[in-house]
């Protein structure tokens, strides 16, 4: 049951982060060894080809998709 008295705080808990990277394929490898988990099945893009990786982390989902245009930001500096 919702509760809906405006004194009420609504909590909760993320279940998956994002992580976007040239090869996400690659990168969820990395963590998934990591973390001691593996890669689980991709999820494809318009054209059936991989391009998320989700890799549980505990409860947690992180999902590593591959950008074909993807630039790492510049160190500040």
């Amino acid at each position: 049951m919702l509760d809906t008295d405006a004194g009420s705080a609504v909590s909760g808990k993320v279940l998956s982060h994002a992580i976007w990277a040239e090869d996400g394929g690659e990168l969820a490898k990395f963590y998934a060894a990591a973390l001691g988990a593996q890669v689980a099945e991709p999820y494809r893009d318009e054209h059936g080809r991989p391009a998320a990786f989700p890799v549980w982390g505990g409860d947690v989902m992180y999902v590593f998709w591959s950008a074909a245009t993807f630039k790492a930001p510049l160190a500040a500096g």
